[in-house]
């Protein structure tokens, strides 16, 4: 009986010996967003992404190679067979713009302050600041998208050198539809 007893204290009070352990953490989640007047939701890991480009040859961008990268833009929820009910879209305009350009053309963004190091990011197809219509390439009227570019990074003046080092460009984008 007393053996009984010991072993019935024993696993209480190695019951009660975690719970004096234990420890709280505690944090904030923050709950934000924008609601807009748009047929579509763009996808959160498409409004802020990065492109990466690696490690590119400096001699193949002064022999006038680009190197490419692809990149993403993904729109769900769409429902463009009627926008706000006044009917369907008839076009879903993409607009790229830039800070600081390496071109007088805005067709190349400039990745170094005052483009010294001779390269220049530019989107296949697209200027800076002029809208194009991607609505061709929407598959769903209803549902899920993804609209695929290429951005290319190339040597803006071939007979020049380019310099070797990190570089970076920045480009927004607004999707508008009408």
């Amino acid at each position: 009986m007393k053996l009984a007893k010991l072993a019935t204290a024993s696993v209480l009070i190695a019951s009660l010996a975690p719970i004096a352990a234990m420890a709280d953490n505690t944090g904030v989640v923050k709950f934000e967003g924008q609601v807009v007047d748009s047929p579509c939701n763009i996808e959160q890991s498409s409004l802020n992404q990065t492109v990466d480009f690696g490690q590119l040859s400096r001699k193949a961008l002064e022999a006038g190679q680009a190197a490419e990268a692809d990149f993403d833009i993904k729109v769900t929820g769409c429902d463009l067979t009627n926008f706000a009910g006044n009917g369907p879209v008839n076009s879903m305009d993409v607009t790229f713009t830039g800070q600081d350009y390496a071109d007088a053309g805005h067709t190349l963004l400039a990745t170094s302050t005052g483009n010294t190091n001779n390269l220049g990011v530019s989107i296949n197809g697209f200027v800076f600041g002029t809208s194009k219509d991607v609505k061709s390439s929407i598959v769903n009227e209803k549902g899920e998208n993804t609209l695929t570019f290429k951005a290319l990074a190339s040597a803006v003046d071939v007979a020049k050198p380019v310099t070797e080092g990190k570089f970076s460009a920045v480009s927004n984008f607004r999707i508008s539809y009408q």
